[in-house]
């Protein structure tokens, strides 16, 4: 497995903060199909919750990956490239890790406000097959919206294919400035097919799969199941590839994001065959 020098952590932060928050729109207003406007908003509070989550699990596991590398000598420093309106911490023992990066209260990166903490733990054993990685978000905002949780990945380090996995276990609730809150549950599991040679987060390649629910404050529930891996590029800021299927008490369908470019483009087919195109900016 790779091993990363701390200064991926930029790449990492600035992949996180441009992926987090961004407006998904379709190029047909009509609300048929037994499709509310509520509906068609959640769809897209949905989207934006999956690149939340995929952003947060690269940072975790970028963390993770740092500071073992740091564990067996591959780097010496821990202060290296991290921005500057963060503190980056690492405490623990013999048997035991505990990584801190604090967000200032002027701190922007990549153009966005971001505040708070996000803690990581894990126990040391580099003989171990499996390491579960704790995280837990600490009065975490980005551009004023509230983001919460306490999580945890169970790293594999080599699964059936002979491939790094993470299982990433969700409980994750997004407060968004407008005042529409959702929560997430579920798993995602992210097998790694390439980057794990060098020492380039930006190479790194995951396939994504899983089922998981979002639930909002108005007691509206979304259940979404993967049907193609969702292909995760850590150069690009969107999913390439890969279908998920969508199932809510007035509609079903199917997200399919492309054939492998890295852009902002993705359509949602409703069950009857209507397609809509969706537009990630």
């Amino acid at each position: 497995m790779k091993k990363p020098f701390l200064g991926n952590l930029t790449l990492i932060l600035l992949s996180m903060f441009s992926l987090t928050l961004f407006n998904c729109s379709t190029d047909d207003s009509k609300e048929d199909n037994g499709l509310s406007a509520q509906e068609s908003t959640e769809l897209t509070y949905n989207s934006n919750m999956d690149q939340t989550e995929a952003a947060l699990a690269d940072l975790v596991i970028g963390i993770y990956e740092t500071t073992t590398a740091q564990d067996i000598g591959r780097v010496s420093s821990t202060s290296n490239n991290i921005p500057d309106c963060s503190t980056f911490n690492i405490s623990g023992s013999s048997t035991r890790r505990d990584v801190s990066i604090s967000f200032g209260n002027n701190c922007n990166i990549n153009g966005h406000a971001v505040t708070g903490v996000l803690k990581v733990s894990y126990n040391r054993d580099t003989n171990a097959q499996q390491i579960m990685i704790n995280y837990e978000l600490e009065n975490f905002m980005l551009d004023e919206n509230g983001v919460e949780g306490a999580m945890s990945i169970l790293f594999k380090r080599e699964n059936g294919n002979g491939n790094p996995e993470f299982t990433h276990n969700l409980n994750l609730t997004v407060n968004w400035k407008n005042g529409l809150t959702s929560n997430r549950t579920g798993q995602k599991v992210r097998e790694q097919i390439e980057g794990t040679e060098t020492a380039d987060f930006s190479d790194n390649v995951y396939l994504i799969t899983g089922s998981w629910t979002s639930a909002f404050v108005n007691g509206n529930t979304h259940n979404y199941q993967v049907i193609t891996p969702l292909r995760r590029e850590t150069s690009c800021y969107y999913f390439v590839s890969g279908t998920v299927s969508v199932k809510r008490s007035l509609f079903e369908g199917v997200f399919d994001f492309g054939t492998g470019d890295c852009d902002n483009k993705a359509t949602f087919t409703f069950d009857n065959g209507r397609i809509v195109n969706i537009n990630m900016n």
